[in-house]
């Protein structure tokens, strides 16, 4: 996908508007957002979204809060299962 499609899915997705791939506080209210899908203390979405960003930036656990904006809206996409190979 490119940047203006991943925009745009996340848009769709959150109902959210903003330049997600290029605006790290825009995907930290992207993650907020899994906060109101269960329970926070179990919470298999985020779990699957840290799982989807180590794939994406090949960070080890530890490392992953350093990923940048555009490896969070792919990894975002990839856990709610919207994300696609172009």
């Amino acid at each position: 996908m490119n940047e203006q499609e991943i925009n745009a899915t996340i848009r769709n997705a959150t109902g959210l508007m903003a330049d997600f791939v290029n605006d790290l506080n825009a995907m930290h209210e992207v993650e907020k957002t899994f906060d109101d899908v269960v329970d926070k203390n179990i919470n298999p979405l985020f779990i699957a979204y840290i799982k989807n960003l180590r794939l994406v930036t090949g960070y080890s656990l530890m490392n992953v809060t350093k990923a940048n904006a555009l490896q969070r809206a792919e990894a975002y996409l990839r856990t709610i299962g919207k994300y696609t190979d172009s």
